[in-house]
């Protein structure tokens, strides 16, 4: 049962995080819930910038200061990023958990799911959505698989040069 989940929002410059996430928003609770779900729009019932609690898998992302030195943000011109530091931190984590790395670890190109959701610059979900009330994941493992190959390479890398990366935690 999940109802707190991540999100990446990537917009282009002059693009606002509001206009993109505002079709997701529930600003109206008149409207049945569950037909929200199936509609695929206004199921979004907070929006927290950043992360209130690491219990909830609130992520962060790793950056390099002007002065050259690592900080932890939410959000980021992409191409500041630590795209392969962040890939090493989680790997880390798996390995302490016993998760074999070259089989399951994570890979910036083929297996990385950095946020359970992500918004692209066109203002199209991807990744997990609202199943019901309670829940947020995927209907297919297949899908699951897909989403988490194509993370960086569809969803990040086409808007590294000018694009900006902000991460919300959310609730349905």
């Amino acid at each position: 049962m999940r109802l707190i989940f991540s999100l990446a929002v990537i917009t282009n410059e002059n693009q606002k995080v509001e206009n993109l996430i505002k079709p997701y928003l529930r600003k109206n609770y008149d409207f049945d819930l569950e037909e929200c779900i199936k509609k695929q729009k206004n199921y979004i019932t907070g929006v927290l910038f950043g992360s209130f609690d690491g219990y909830y898998d609130s992520r962060l992302l790793v950056l390099k200061n002007e002065k050259n030195i690592e900080e932890l943000g939410y959000r980021a011109k992409i191409k500041e990023v630590q795209w392969e530091k962040m890939i090493e931190l989680q790997n880390e984590k798996l390995k302490k958990q016993g998760i074999d790395i070259e089989k399951e670890g994570e890979k910036l190109d083929e297996r990385f799911g950095f946020t359970n959701a992500i918004i692209t610059p066109d203002g199209k979900w991807h990744g997990m959505e609202p199943l019901s009330l309670i829940a947020v994941g995927f209907t297919k493992k297949e899908s699951c698989a897909e989403y988490k190959k194509n993370y960086y390479t569809k969803y990040i890398k086409p808007y590294e040069k000018n694009g900006n990366i902000t991460i919300l935690t959310c609730n349905i």
